[in-house]
Order: C-alpha cells, then structure tokens, then sequence
C-alpha cells in the first residue's frame, strides 16, 4: 500500500476540521435560532465592519459590509445580541418592544405602526407583481 504524502494528510486533516464548523455556521446555528421564541426591549443598535468584506480605504461601504447587532434586554432577564439584516436594523430605535416568534428567522418590533407599514409595502409589492404580470 502506498504511503500518503504528509502535505495530502494535512490538507485532508484541515478538510475534516473544518466541516463541522462549516455545518454549524450555516445549517446548524440558523435551525436552532429558527426553533427559539422570545421578547424584549430594544436597547441598543450597533454596527461593526465585517473585516474580509472591506475594500479599500476611502471607498463607500455598503450595508452588507458589516455586521449590524441589536442588544434586547429579555423580559425573562439578560441581555440577547441578535445580528438582522440591515433591512431590519435601521428600524430600530431603543426602547421599542421586539418579539422573536418560534419559526421566525429574525425578530420584528412589536409595535402596529411597524406592522401596519410592513402591510402597506407587501401590498404595494403585490400590485407592482399585478402589473408587471398584467394580471
């Protein structure tokens, strides 16, 4: 039987090592956040630059270039750090309720004016899809 060469065992080694960690960022970790449920009080909304995403100084960044965090203080105490989507992000304001429901990938603030706007541009969606597909 052949032997290996020693640089082929190290690749395969990082291979291996590497997999689980893969599996758990992009499987794993969103499933279990899907299943949780919770709620809280916004308390606090912070970005910071996702470093293999910068380019080069001086350039305009765009939303996707970092990560953006909200800091929910649980009705059931402690303090939660949930990163969302800039979409989500810029909504918030401290003090505002925020519920994560069971299901749900991110949580949404809790408020009816927040609801009644996001009701608003699902329709306004829909009636652009109604036109541009002459329905």
């Amino acid at each position: 039987m052949e032997k290996v060469p020693r640089t082929l065992r190290r690749i395969l080694l990082l291979v291996v090592l590497a997999l689980p960690v893969a599996a758990w960022q992009l499987w794993l970790a969103p499933a279990r956040e899907a299943r949780q449920a919770w709620s809280g009080t916004l308390v606090e909304t912070t970005r910071s630059p996702r470093l293999l995403r910068l380019d080069a100084p001086g350039t305009h960044r765009r939303p996707r270039d970092y990560h953006h965090v909200w800091h929910v203080d649980l009705d059931g105490g402690g303090v939660r750090e949930v990163e969302v989507p800039h979409r989500l992000w810029h909504h918030g304001e401290p003090g505002l309720p925020v519920v994560k429901r069971r299901g749900e990938r991110w949580p949404e603030i809790d408020t009816d004016e927040y609801r009644d706007q996001q009701r608003r541009n699902r329709e306004g969606t829909r009636r652009v899809l109604e036109v541009l597909t002459g329905q």
